[in-house]
């Protein structure tokens, strides 16, 4: 009882107290200061190869079950925040082979003048001691060659506006404890295209106030000695706002906002750049994926006439923690294999789903959903890559349209959606 009087009586003095300011003048003292604005730049590296060896395997020598042969593309972030990295392969194919999505497909195929084709970007799904993984579960084969194509870690290539590719979405937890390096340009060649790299200028801190100067306005790195063409100088990092003292023979770098393109890096033969050199290893920074194929035995003598390259491209984007927080536990050893269920290509939905597991579907189109039936369309496909095929009408209506799919499966519990924007 003694604190609900208390609390009421400080409410009833804090109303006469405002209603007496109401009706006089005051003076209070005061003033204004500037906040101190700055931009907080993140360092982004992921450590990729710098090459990669894919072969035309017709008889599945040292890879059996896979007729195309690859080395595996290895993935690991050292950057300071997390990142997605959005790998795109394209597949330059002979005169005449057609692709299709499954390996039961192309082992099937007895068409001679088009030979099918089987091809596949395959993500691991873990790392075992050093050896990747490419099956989980209960699987006692885990390799590529054990795939069917209906897999969610499977990325089967088709052609679309004259180009095969394959498209695959990764995203990488951040590394700790960065180490940094500075290097003249030139050197980023040894390096890789997966780095950011920051110019760096020097000279202008000279002495205790330009150096105290500097570090209220941005991070400051030392190095021993200014790095030579060949070898790289180790860099410590000062954080802005912390205090120093200047060191006379010192190396003093300041770093640009923002970094330089790979190209103008390379060429540079004078300039100083700063990257991330290492960092140490966390959760969820890796991941891994490798090609697989089956190619159709109407056809004999498969080689580099029929699957001549294979070229990677990989866009790194960095993403903050929290967004990388929400979606961690449904990546499967850094891959993000759920938006690759289904996949929506010239009006002709896939479903990587086994025919006895399928139950239907829905369109969505705005608030507007419908059941994919046959008035829009007709379901067929294969076991573990189930079709639907939209109608003349129905292709033409959603062109430039956001569209939401879902499928359901028998299992009542299970269903699978995705969202295209489809192009006009």
């Amino acid at each position: 009882m003694q604190r609900k009087w208390k609390k009421a009586a400080t409410a009833a003095m804090a109303g006469a107290i405002m209603a007496a300011q109401a009706l006089m003048p005051v003076s209070a003292a005061g003033g204004s200061i500037d906040a101190d604005m700055s931009t907080k730049t993140p360092v982004i590296r992921v450590v990729v190869p710098t090459q990669m060896a894919v072969a035309v395997n017709e008889f599945e020598m040292g890879d059996t079950g896979s007729q195309v042969t690859s080395e595996e593309f290895t993935m690991k972030n050292v950057s300071e925040i997390p990142v997605n990295v959005k790998v795109t392969s394209t597949a330059t194919l002979g005169t005449g082979v057609t692709l299709v999505s499954t390996k039961a497909a192309a082992k099937e195929s007895t068409d001679e003048e088009s030979p099918a084709m089987w091809l596949a970007a395959a993500a691991a799904v873990a790392d075992n001691s050093g050896t990747l993984e490419y099956l989980g579960g209960d699987a006692a084969d885990k390799t590529a060659g054990a795939l069917t194509g209906s897999e969610a870690n499977v990325t089967a290539f088709a052609t679309k506006d004259g180009a095969s590719t394959a498209v695959q979405d990764f995203y990488l937890g951040a590394a700790t404890s960065a180490t940094y390096k500075a290097i003249i340009g030139t050197d980023a060649a040894d390096i890789g295209e997966g780095a950011d790299f920051y110019k760096m200028t020097s000279g202008t801190i000279t002495d205790q106030d330009t150096l105290d100067a500097a570090l209220e306005a941005q991070d400051v790195y030392t190095a021993a000695a200014a790095p030579v063409a060949g070898t790289g100088q180790a860099l410590t990092r000062i954080a802005k706002g912390a205090t120093a003292t200047h060191a006379a023979g010192t190396q003093y770098y300041t770093m640009a906002a923002a970094p330089e393109t790979y190209a103008t890096v390379a060429a540079d033969g004078t300039g100083v750049y700063l990257y991330i050199d290492t960092a140490t290893t966390a959760a969820g920074d890796a991941a891994a994926f490798r090609y697989a194929g089956a190619l159709s035995s109407a056809k004999s003598g498969w080689s580099t006439t029929d699957l001549s390259a294979i070229t990677i491209n990989y866009d790194i984007t960095g993403v903050t923690t929290s967004a990388y927080d929400e979606i961690k536990d449904d990546l499967v050893y850094g891959y993000n294999g759920e938006a690759d269920v289904i996949t929506l290509e010239d009006g002709v939905l896939t479903v990587k789903i086994n025919v006895a597991d399928f139950k239907d579907g829905t369109l969505k189109i705005g608030d507007t959903v419908g059941a994919l039936n046959t008035s829009a369309g007709t379901w067929g496909g294969e076991d573990g890559a189930v079709t639907f095929t939209f109608n003349s009408t129905w292709a033409n209506a959603i062109k430039g349209q956001t569209c939401e799919v879902t499928v359901n499966l028998k299992d009542g519990t299970t269903s699978y959606t995705a969202s295209f924007d489809v192009a006009e």
